[in-house]
């Protein structure tokens, strides 16, 4: 696929509203303030659900189920949030806090299975982050 018509595509998703990580550093000194981004988590968490359900009950893989309900009914997703870090941005850290569907049986806990619910360019302890 061409690489304009990946991003024209790319960009016509809807991936829910996106709030400026200002709103955090408002009361900081302006040496102790970062950029970054992110997602209502109730929301993201609807979101990514609804995605999964709809791939469950219209993609049946026959054997191979997408979706593992952990002996729970159907729709009690399992998920766990994390930080993870990277040598770039200010301070020569930035975090994403991320959200992963354990209910994924093909890669549980997999980078494919991981939604970015915030980014910023300060390290994880920072206030801001905290």
């Amino acid at each position: 696929m061409p690489y304009d018509k990946l991003i024209t595509f790319i960009k016509s998703l809807d991936v829910g509203r996106l709030y400026d990580f200002s709103e955090f550093c408002k009361d900081l000194a302006d040496d102790e303030k970062v950029e970054g981004k992110y997602r209502d988590l109730e929301d993201l968490l609807l979101r990514i659900a609804n995605l999964y359900l709809y791939i469950d009950v219209n993609f049946d893989s026959g054997d191979d189920q997408l979706l593992h309900w952990f002996s729970e009914d159907r729709g009690s997703f399992k998920i766990a949030i994390g930080a993870d870090t990277a040598p770039f941005g200010k301070e020569n850290e930035a975090t994403a806090w991320l959200i992963s569907f354990a209910n994924v049986t093909s890669h549980v806990y997999c980078c494919i299975d991981n939604f970015l619910l915030c980014g910023s360019n300060c390290k994880e302890d920072h206030v801001a982050m905290v």
